[in-house]
């Protein structure tokens, strides 16, 4: 069975594990389910410094966060962890080598820690916080 959100009035269930099929069932109505809006509990960041950007967001009451990170224009990945407030990610590409470290600080905080060396010179990096909430 997969995860629910509470906020959402509806159940998710795969019906067998072996196939891409899942069945969506309504909640009971007595339930209270009245948080607000779910995407309003994300914000979003958009960062970009010399050869690298990242965009994403940081979900502000449960601390889970998305990562998308393109380095010279080149897309190395999503990231995303829900249970490390650290984390690498480690990158050696024919354009440029290198190393990011995510840090979640505090629950609302996402820091990241960047250094990386172009193939054909120039060296990049910085610490900084992608997003506050």
């Amino acid at each position: 069975m997969l995860a629910s959100e509470s906020f959402s009035g509806a159940s998710i269930y795969q019906e067998n594990k072996y196939e891409d099929r899942y069945k969506v069932t309504q909640e009971s109505l007595n339930k209270n389910t009245s948080v607000g809006n779910p995407f309003k509990a994300k914000t979003p960041f958009n960062y970009t410094s010399g050869p690298i950007s990242m965009t994403g967001y940081l979900h502000t009451t449960t601390g889970n966060f998305c990562i998308r990170v393109l380095l010279m224009g080149i897309y190395i990945g999503t990231f995303g962890d829900n249970e490390c407030e650290i984390f690498d990610v480690d990158v050696d590409i024919f354009a440029a080598t290198g190393n990011l470290r995510f840090d979640l600080r505090e629950g609302n905080e996402l820091w990241v820690d960047w250094k990386v060396e172009l193939t054909w010179g120039g060296k990049f990096g910085e610490e900084v916080i992608l997003v506050s909430a």
